[in-house]
């Protein structure tokens, strides 16, 4: 999703990481400063929510980041030199939260509901038989 207008860009994607197959949501955005030549930048990264279908929608239910809770917010600000956005040394910032336990995969789920069945079959069938 890609968002354009007179005061900034906000950009929303999701990515994966490789190792764990993973998905990521990330938001984006880069505000102007109409009074200087710097501008705001915002990035948000990994929605907190108590399910993954939770997160992953969360982006599609909100018009703002500011709205969703997120696990990282970097902020700070930047310049432009040649074209180039640069971040002013110094101005960024870090916010990091610890996530909740999410919901296993819906695989996971069935694969633990048979392993307790099973368990629960080999624990009564071993008390009747003992």
């Amino acid at each position: 999703m890609l968002e354009r207008g007179a005061e900034g860009v906000g950009v929303c994607a999701r990515i994966y990481e490789i190792d764990d197959q993973s998905l990521h949501t990330f938001w984006l955005e880069i505000k102007r400063d109409a009074v200087n030549a710097r501008v705001a930048w915002f990035l948000y990264f990994d929605v907190v929510e108590t399910s993954r279908r939770r997160a992953e929608d969360a982006v599609n239910r909100h018009d703002h980041p500011e709205d969703i809770e997120w696990r990282a917010k970097l902020f700070g600000e930047a310049t432009t030199h040649d074209g180039v956005l640069m971040p002013v040394p110094g101005s960024t910032r870090v916010l990091v939260q610890d996530m909740p336990a999410v919901e296993p995969p819906e695989q996971d789920r069935r694969a633990e509901i048979v392993q307790r069945a099973t368990d629960a079959l080999a624990n009564g069938c071993r008390s009747r038989f003992s």
